[in-house]
C-alpha cells in the first residue's frame, strides 16, 4: 500500500541526486583546468630555462633522456662523404687525401688490375655481403656482392708488387704485398688506418690472435709482431740470431703463434718456435728436420691448418709449425720440380698441388694427410661460404677452364665428392669478360645450389653466376652500375659470422 508521503519523497530524491551529480561534474572540470594551467606554467618555465641556458652557452645542446648518437667531427664527416663520392665516381679530386695520403678513387681503364686475391667479408651484419679483390699492381677494391656496386678502390702510390693476401677482422681489412708491405684499411670507407713495411718480406698470412686483446699478428722476415686493430704495436719478437722467419700460424684458438725460422749461411738449419700471442715470449724452440729445411728452401711452400706444406718429386709433405710430431707425406702425381702449392682462403687444412697439367687436392688434419680429388688439368681453389652463418670448411670451389669456358665445381672438403656446379661452362662470354682467375662461392639458402663470384684475368671483370644464370657483371671496373642479366633468378641474401682463429 502506497502512502501519500511516499509520492512526495520520490521527486525530492531525484532533485537531490541531480544536483549532486552536477556539483561533481563541475568539480572535475575545475580540477582539469587547474592541471592544464600548471602544465602550461611548467612548460613556459622549462622553455624560459632552456632559452636562458642557450643564452649562457650558445653551442650547448639540450640534454634529452635516452641514448644519443655520438657527434661526428665535421672534418671526419666531410672525409667520409668525400670518400663515398669518389668511390661512386662523382669526382676524382686527387687533392682529397685520406689519412696516410692514399685517396679513395675510381679505377680507370689503364689500371693493370689483374686479380691476385679475393676475400668474402665475414664481418658484422651491415657488411655481410662485401667482397674485396687484390690486384697485381698492389691495389685493392671493395664491392657489394649483391649489387656489384663499387664501394671504394685504391691504387698504390709506390711499387709494392702484387697483393698476395687479404684478411679481415671486425671491420679492418689487412693486405700484404710481395714486397713486404702490410696495410690495414677501414672496410667501410677505404681509409688507410695503418701500414707497416717489412724489410726482407712478410709471411702472407695474418694471425688472428683473438682473446681480450683483439688484433692481428704477423711475421716479417726479421720479427713476429702483434698490433691492435688500430695499429698500435703491442709486442715484437725478433727472429733468433742468424735466422729469418719463413712461415707462421696462430694455434690453440689464437692463444699461441708457431713459426719456422730458416737459418742463413751463419746458422744453417731451421727452428720451430712457439710464442705466447699475448706477450710474444718464446715458449719453446725445436730444431726442425733437414727435410723441413729443404722444404723452406723450395720455391713453393705454404702454411695451412698450423702446418707447413711443400712438394718434392712424386710426393707432398706437411710438418707442424710448432715442431711437435713427425713429417707427414702422401704420393702426388702432380708433384714435380715445377709444382706449386696453394692454400684455400678461410679453409684451413685444404690445399692443392699442381704442375699445370694435373692438380691434386689434399686434406690435412694434423699428421693425417690424404688426397681427396685429382683434376686432369690446372685448377684454382676457392672458399665456399655457408648460407646462414657464412662458415667455411664444408666445401671447396674448384675453378677450371673447360672447352666451353670457365667452370666452378663444388666438392666436399672431407672426401672430395661432387656437390654440383656453381658455374656452368659457357654461361658467359669469355671474349667479353675474360677467363676466370679467382673465385669465392656462396651457398644458396635452399641448400641445393651455389653462387660463384668470379674475377677474370684478361679483362678485369667480376661476375656473380649461379649455375648458368648471370646475376650481375662488371667489366673493367668502369661501370658505376650494371644491368641484371638474369631475369629468372634473384640474388640470394647471405648472413655471415666472425672469422675462425686462423684466417
Amino acid at each position: 500500500r502506497i502512502h501519500r508521503h511516499h509520492l512526495l519523497i520520490a521527486p525530492m530524491v531525484r532533485i537531490f541526486v541531480t544536483r549532486q551529480l552536477a556539483a561533481g561534474l563541475a568539480l572535475v572540470a575545475w580540477a582539469a583546468s587547474q592541471g592544464a594551467e600548471a602544465q602550461a606554467s611548467s612548460a613556459a618555465g622549462a622553455s624560459a630555462a632552456l632559452q636562458a641556458a642557450k643564452a649562457k652557452a650558445p653551442n650547448a645542446q639540450a640534454q634529452r633522456p635516452g641514448p644519443q648518437k655520438p657527434a661526428v667531427a665535421p672534418a671526419r664527416r666531410a672525409q667520409v662523404n668525400a670518400n663515398r663520392a669518389n668511390a661512386k665516381g662523382v669526382n676524382d679530386d686527387s687533392s682529397n687525401l685520406v689519412p696516410r695520403g692514399l685517396p679513395a678513387r675510381r679505377l680507370t681503364g689503364s689500371d693493370p688490375w689483374q686479380p691476385t686475391s679475393m676475400l668474402y667479408l665475414k664481418g658484422r651484419k651491415a657488411m655481410e655481403h662485401f667482397g674485396f679483390i687484390g690486384f697485381k699492381d698492389g691495389g685493392i677494391a671493395a664491392l657489394n656482392l649483391n649489387s656489384s656496386e663499387l664501394l671504394w678502390a685504391h691504387e698504390p702510390l709506390a711499387a709494392y708488387g702484387s697483393t698476395k693476401a687479404i684478411h679481415q677482422k671486425m671491420g679492418v681489412v689487412v693486405t700484404t704485398t710481395e714486397t713486404g708491405q702490410v696495410q690495414a684499411w677501414d672496410a667501410w670507407e677505404g681509409v688507410l688506418k695503418w701500414e707497416r713495411s717489412c724489410p726482407g718480406g712478410v709471411v702472407h698470412r695474418m694471425l688472428d690472435i683473438g682473446g681480450a686483446d683483439d688484433g692481428f699478428g704477423f711475421a716479417c722476415a726479421t720479427e713476429v709482431e702483434a698490433r691492435t686493430l688500430d695499429g698500435v704495436r703491442r709486442w715484437a719478437t725478433p727472429s733468433p740470431i742468424g735466422t729469418l722467419f719463413k712461415a707462421a700460424s696462430a694455434v690453440d684458438s689464437g692463444k699461441n703463434i708457431c713459426a719456422l725460422a730458416l737459418g742463413t749461411g751463419i746458422s744453417p738449419g731451421a727452428l720451430a718456435l712457439k710464442l705466447n700471442s699475448y706477450t710474444g715470449a718464446i715458449m719453446s724452440s725445436v730444431d726442425a728436420p733437414q727435410a723441413v729445411v729443404n722444404g723452406l728452401s723450395h720455391g713453393s711452400f705454404i702454411t695451412t691448418g698450423g702446418r707447413l706444406v711443400w712438394p718434392t718429386t712424386g710426393k707432398v709433405h706437411t710438418y707442424s709449425l710448432c715442431g711437435d710430431g713427425d713429417i707427414a707425406e702422401a704420393d702426388s702425381v702432380a708433384a714435380d720440380e715445377t709444382a706449386t702449392v696453394e692454400a684455400v682462403q678461410d679453409t684451413p687444412g685444404i690445399f692443392s698441388v699442381t704442375n699445370g697439367v694435373v692438380t691434386g687436392i689434399f686434406a690435412s688434419a694434423g699428421p693425417d694427410l690424404r688426397r681427396i680429388k685429382l683434376v686432369d688439368r690446372r685448377a684454382t681453389l676457392g672458399p665456399v661460404h655457408g648460407a646462414i652463418y657464412g662458415e667455411t670448411g664444408r666445401w671447396v670451389a674448384v675453378l677450371t677452364q673447360e672447352q666451353a669456358g670457365s667452370q666452378v665445381q663444388i666438392i666436399n672438403a672431407k672426401h672430395g665428392g661432387d656437390e654440383g656446379l656453381a658455374l656452368v661452362p659457357g654461361s658467359y662470354s669469355a671474349a667479353m669478360f675474360g677467363v676466370g682467375e679467382r673465385v669465392v662461392a656462396q651457398e644458396d639458402y635452399g641448400g641445393n645450389a651455389f653462387r660463384a663470384i668470379l674475377a677474370t684475368k684478361t679483362l678485369d671483370s667480376v661476375l656473380a653466376i649461379q649455375g648458368s644464370d648471370v646475376h650481375w657483371s662488371r667489366d673493367g671496373f668502369l661501370a658505376e652500375s650494371v644491368v641484371i642479366l638474369s631475369t629468372t633468378t634473384t640474388t640470394t641474401t647471405f648472413t655471415t659470422s666472425g672469422p675462425a682463429a686462423e684466417l
